[in-house]
């Protein structure tokens, strides 16, 4: 394996309401890196919005050529760093003032999530794109951005024989406006193989995205979670969860403590296995045509330890689905295992 190398893009001028586009130089990119800070000016004392300037940076997509590989909102690539790195790096301003710096900052370590995750830019240069939001995405009293720059960066190395699964994050939503024990969202496979890390669940609150930096992640949202596979014409449940159990467990399995703060609002991490595959780290194999189906409940009986919130127009629940596409000789392999594992669920049924 080779050295590790950080590489950077030039700098980003952070101009409100405007369209952004930069590449990083080629390379392996086994880990992405993105800081956002400037200056700011205000009317007055303020409240800061959703996750302060990561609701500023908006939804940003790292794409090669017009092959989009990872694409989320700047709030969930907070949280999803979180987990990978066991806290929260830091995040200003603390709050809104007539003057004061903003700084938002997440690395995402790929190989954390699946060992070999790599993105390939050696040919086609990867590319970070996106659009900055309007001033009360900042807080609800800022004025002006004086000076502000985005920094997209990542550490480039080699892999044996090029093997090495590549990510494809992708975002969809759920509508929580109304009430209802199935609420859900689809996520269909188009790649021969894919490999699903995970799935990170964000509830949004759309009263109070500019009123507030943490509440807009509500914990009284959902009551439960359920995730089931389609394939081959029939639907399996994989997993179902309380609210309550999926904090539990994203906290203690990622490391995050209570008291670093934020993540324990609002959003949860679901790790995903398949038992057939141990040589593939925790990861939910996929094939072609299959389905994951993610299904929230907003109204059965809320935990104890929770405070309902009323459905409203513009509620959300992000669903981020955490998969690789195997690449290099990583696809015959991948291959050779569904086979195998096809077989061995046949046997099971005869």
């Amino acid at each position: 394996m080779g050295i590790r190398k950080r590489q950077r893009a030039k700098p980003v001028s952070v101009v409100i309401n405007t369209d952004y586009s930069e590449n990083l130089p080629g390379g392996l990119y086994r880990t992405l890196n993105i800081k956002m800070s400037g200056t700011y000016t205000g009317s007055g004392a303020g409240t800061n919005a959703l996750d302060g300037p990561f609701n500023l940076l908006g939804r940003i997509e790292f794409a090669r050529g017009e092959e989009p590989i990872i694409g989320l909102h700047g709030t969930d690539l907070r949280h999803l760093s979180a987990f990978l790195q066991g806290g929260h790096a830091e995040i200003l301003p603390a709050s809104i003032t007539t003057s004061g710096s903003f700084l938002a900052q997440a690395e995402l370590p790929l190989d954390r999530l699946i060992s070999g995750a790599a993105i390939d830019a050696r040919q086609v240069q990867l590319v970070g794109r996106g659009r900055f939001r309007g001033l009360t995405n900042l807080g609800t009293t800022v004025t002006a951005i004086s000076t502000g720059k985005l920094r997209l960066s990542g550490e480039t190395t080699e892999l044996p024989n090029g093997d090495h699964f590549e990510p494809r994050f992708v975002q969809s939503t759920i509508d929580m406006s109304a009430t209802s024990s199935d609420l859900n969202t689809t996520k269909r496979i188009g790649n021969d193989v894919e490999l699903c890390a995970g799935v990170m669940i964000r509830t949004y609150d759309a009263s109070l995205e500019l009123g507030d930096p943490n509440t807009s992640r509500s914990d009284g949202m959902i009551r439960e979670v359920r995730i089931d596979l389609e394939r081959n014409g029939e639907t399996q449940e994989i997993g179902r969860w309380s609210w309550a159990e999926l904090k539990q467990m994203s906290t203690s399995r990622w490391g995050i403590n209570a008291a670093t703060g934020q993540i324990s609002t609002g959003v949860v991490f679901i790790s995903l296995d398949d038992p057939n595959t141990p040589e593939l780290d925790e990861t939910l194999r996929l094939q072609r045509g299959d389905a994951l189906i993610v299904r929230v409940d907003n109204a059965a009986t809320i935990e104890d330890e929770f405070t309902a919130t009323t459905p409203a127009a513009g509620d959300l629940a992000y669903v981020s689905f955490l998969n690789f596409v195997p690449q290099g000789p990583g696809v015959e392999h991948a291959r050779r295992l569904r086979y195998q594992a096809a077989h061995a669920n046949d046997g099971r049924r005869r």
